[in-house]
């Protein structure tokens, strides 16, 4: 069957009201968390959300970054007639690894902070080293990446919930993923200190306003500081 390709206009891309009107003629959308965090508070308005649920999508997924639960929750009971699949995947690597079908019934019971990344696509083997970061072994992951026996290591630290499903818990660095780009506060900071008044420099994201907070201490011996 043929399938047709929406296309977002910049204007309809970067507004989340035109956005769910355009999108709501599309059977599959593919988001990233944090838009549909913004799509959710649009939602919170009657005619939008009466749009999305009235909407022909059918099959909503999800990658590039950690799924809240609460999120999805929000997402779900805008889209009532639509099945979700969570997904993880290595951007810079090889794209997608697990997904997670979503069972509503398990997301509403859930205590969990994120919702589960899954299992392994065929051909793909996870497994959690003794500091609980996932290493994944696949062919089709980039030869110029470096391999610890055959696996790359994500970074990323995680969990197995009672259904051997995989939950993301955090990173064991200080990379952040924002938009779904990978952003290493370490390099933000190590720049901002090449500044000659500059002598610490602290970067933190703050997960409630989604914006990357630089702490910086002053070099109070530079003279003739303005």
């Amino acid at each position: 069957n043929l399938a047709e390709l929406l296309i977002m206009t910049d204007e309809e891309r970067t507004d989340p009201a035109l956005f769910i009107k355009k999108a709501c003629g599309a059977t599959i959308i593919d988001l990233i968390p944090s838009f549909y965090d913004s799509l959710c508070i649009y939602l919170e308005r009657k005619e939008l959300s009466d749009i999305f649920r009235s909407s022909k999508i059918r099959l909503s997924l999800s990658a590039s970054e950690p799924l809240k639960v609460e999120t999805l929750k929000k997402i779900i009971k805008n889209l009532p007639q639509s099945k979700f699949v969570n997904m993880y995947g290595l951007t810079e690597t090889c794209g997608i690894v697990t997904t997670f079908p979503v069972d509503t019934n398990l997301v509403e019971q859930s205590v969990e902070y994120y919702v589960p990344i899954g299992t392994p696509l065929p051909e793909t083997i996870t497994k959690l080293n003794d500091d609980g970061e996932l290493l994944v072994k696949s062919s089709v992951i980039s030869p110029n990446v470096i391999l610890e026996g055959g696996y790359y290591n994500t970074g990323d630290l995680m969990k197995l919930d009672a259904n051997g499903n995989l939950i993301y818990i955090s990173r064991n660095d200080r990379q952040i993923k924002i938009s779904g780009k990978r952003i290493n506060l370490v390099e933000i900071d190590r720049n901002i200190e090449l500044h000659p008044i500059i002598d610490k420099s602290v970067s933190i994201f703050d997960d409630h306003s989604k914006k990357i907070i630089t702490y910086v201490k002053i070099n109070c011996n530079i003279d003739n500081m303005h």
